[in-house]
């Protein structure tokens, strides 16, 4: 007997203008912005895969005759061949048609579970001869960066977190750590790093006054990993108030006259800066003790 069936090879145009028009039909057939491929042993897919093959056959596409046996005839329906089959993924801008360069692998996984590490061409990514089923690309990215908390005092340990897409464990994140204003491509306050496991990947910091600086300022984390880079929300690292020791230790630091650790215990070296301060500031009494006038005097000074 004889039965009419899709000429090979198959119009590559003619399928593009096929797809096209029914994808814009039955938009329940897309998912996440992918198109669902239709499955030849669905019996709910029957009327729509007749719906393309009309609309392959106005398109360009071309019946031929072939010829089947009994034997033929009696055969289970296979799914399509192979080569009938095609994917493509477009990675544009959101809500615009404008590509996106990656230089990163992505992750193809296929209706098999079976994966590939591919690269775009163009924001695109093709693969012709493929079976039908549902396919993910897996592109990898950070996510962001993030503090915990986002207000700390100097010397206090904070968290910083960057979180990932599809980075595979064991890879190390740099993290940069910037004042908030600062030029990215400047030298960093503080560089660290952390190792991703579940797309997460934590590392600790606590700003340490120095000499001189101040025991405050907002900061910023800029993660890069590979090619991608992620940027933080701010940090607040305040003061203490000045009737707090810590606060006495940090503004006496600020000044130049305390060099030791912000612990609030005011011993011989928090004494001997009181004493510097008070001799640099008379009618006070030069005797270490951080009373009402010293305190309110470093108040006016600072902060």
């Amino acid at each position: 007997m004889a039965k009419q069936r899709l000429k090979r090879p198959l119009n590559k145009q003619a399928i593009q203008a096929a797809d096209d028009e029914f994808y814009a039909k039955h938009p329940d057939m897309m998912r996440n912005g992918h198109r669902v491929p239709l499955d030849p042993n669905n019996p709910r897919h029957a009327a729509m895969r007749q719906a393309w093959h009309t609309s392959y056959l106005a398109n360009g596409g071309e019946l031929s005759n072939a010829d089947m046996g009994q034997s033929e005839v009696d055969k289970p329906v296979r799914p399509c061949e192979r080569d009938d089959h095609w994917i493509e993924f477009r990675y544009v801008m959101g809500g615009t048609d404008f590509p996106v360069s990656d230089k990163e692998a992505f992750t193809l996984v296929y209706p098999t579970g079976k994966t590939e590490e591919a690269t775009l061409s163009g924001g695109k990514l093709r693969r012709d001869g493929v079976p039908a089923g549902m396919y993910e690309l897996r592109p990898k990215s950070l996510g962001g960066v993030s503090w915990s908390p986002s207000t700390a005092h100097a010397e206090e340990p904070v968290t910083v977190e960057v979180t990932g897409l599809n980075i595979p464990d064991g890879e190390t994140v740099e993290i940069r750590i910037l004042g908030e204003f600062q030029l990215t491509e400047g030298k960093p306050v503080a560089t660290v790093s952390a190792t991703f496991d579940s797309d997460s990947a934590r590392a600790q910091w606590n700003y340490k006054q120095e000499i001189g600086a101040a025991p405050d300022g907002r900061f910023i984390a800029i993660a890069k990993w590979s090619s991608k880079t992620a940027k933080s929300n701010v940090l607040t690292i305040e003061h203490y108030p000045v009737g707090d020791d810590k606060g006495l230790q940090q503004r006496l630091k600020h000044l130049g006259h305390y060099a030791g650790a912000i612990d609030g215990i005011v011993g011989p070296a928090s004494r001997s800066a009181v004493s510097a301060l008070q001799r640099e500031h008379p009618p006070l009494a030069v005797d270490g003790i951080a009373g009402p006038l010293t305190r309110g005097l470093l108040e006016r000074l600072l902060y």
